[in-house]
C-alpha cells in the first residue's frame, strides 16, 4: 500500500524530519536539496551541469523508515521535461539517513541548480509485514556524503579512469598527425629533389652547383621536418633529425665556398 497525503501527515517527523506539510503531495513527499556533492567533504550550494554531467544531491530531509515501510525516490515531472535523469537506491525498511540521489543532465543545454527548488520526491510503500532484517548496511545513518564507501575498493577492477583513456587517445592522435606530417615531408622532399635535379640538368650546371643545390634542398626540408618533430610532443629521433639537418647545411657551405 502506498502512503497517501493523509497517512504521511499522520507520521509527520516520525517518517520525515524536518517535516513540512507544504511538501506533502497526494502520494509522495517533495524533497528539497541541501547540497550538491560528488566528493566527500566537497559540497556546493549551487552547481551548473553541462550536457552529460552528473552530481549527487543530498536532501534537507532525513527519513526514518519503520520496519514495514520502504521508500522510492523519483524525479519530478518538470525536471524530466527539463532534461534530467535520476538514479537512486530503494530505501529499505529500517533505513535512517538523509536521502541521496544522482541526477544527470541528458539535455543539450547547461543547467544551473540551487537549493531553492525541489528536484525529486519520495514515495512511501507499506509492506505486508515487518521485515526480519531491517537495513543496517554501509550507508545507514549517512548524514554526510560518503561517496562510494567500501565499494570503491570492491569494484576498483571494474572501474577505468576516463582521464587515462582521454590521454591515451590524445597521444594516438598526436602520433597520427606526426606520421601524416612526416609522410607529407617525405613526398615534398622527393618532389623537390627531382624538380631541382631536372631543372639543373636542363641548365647544364656544374657538378659543384648540382651538389650544392641538392644538399641545400635536403637541409631545408630537414629543417622543416625537425621543427615539426620538435613541436609534436610524441616526436622521435629529434637529435638525429637536427644533426642531419645541420650536417646538410654544413656540406652545402663546404662544397660552395671551400672546395
Amino acid at each position: 500500500m502506498v502512503l497517501t497525503d493523509k497517512n504521511i501527515k499522520e507520521y509527520r517527523d516520525k517518517l520525515v524530519s524536518p517535516f513540512n506539510p507544504e511538501q506533502v503531495q497526494n502520494i509522495c513527499y517533495d524533497l528539497m536539496p541541501e547540497t550538491f556533492c560528488n566528493d566527500p567533504g566537497k559540497e556546493l550550494d549551487s552547481i551548473t551541469l553541462l550536457p552529460g554531467d552528473s552530481v549527487f544531491v543530498k536532501s534537507k530531509e532525513r527519513i526514518i523508515l519503520p520496519d514495514n515501510i520502504m521508500g522510492i525516490v523519483s524525479l519530478r515531472n518538470s525536471r524530466i521535461r527539463q532534461g534530467f535523469s535520476l538514479d537512486a537506491p530503494i530505501y529499505q525498511p529500517g533505513h535512517d539517513t538523509k536521502v541521496f540521489f544522482r541526477i544527470t543532465n541528458i539535455s543539450r543545454q547547461s543547467i544551473t541548480l540551487d537549493c531553492t527548488s525541489g528536484i525529486a520526491s519520495i514515495l512511501f510503500i507499506v509492506l505486508s509485514s515487518d521485515v526480519e532484517k531491517p537495513y543496517n548496511g554501509t550507508f545507514q545513518s549517512e548524514f554526510e556524503f560518503r561517496g562510494m564507501g567500501r565499494y570503491t575498493s570492491a569494484f576498483s577492477k571494474e572501474m577505468t579512469d576516463i582521464e587515462q583513456k582521454i590521454d591515451q587517445i590524445k597521444e594516438i592522435e598526436k602520433t597520427i598527425y606526426s606520421n601524416i606530417l612526416a609522410l607529407m615531408a617525405i613526398f615534398v622532399a622527393i618532389f623537390s629533389l627531382v624538380n631541382v635535379n631536372v631543372s639543373l640538368a636542363v641548365q647544364n650546371v656544374s657538378t659543384k652547383m648540382l651538389l650544392t643545390m641538392n644538399f641545400a634542398t635536403v637541409a631545408s626540408i630537414g629543417f622543416l621536418i625537425a621543427i615539426i618533430n620538435t613541436i609534436l610532443s610524441s616526436g622521435k629521433y629529434r637529435r638525429w633529425i637536427w644533426f642531419s639537418c645541420f650536417a646538410a647545411f654544413a656540406l652545402t657551405i663546404l662544397i660552395q665556398f671551400i672546395l
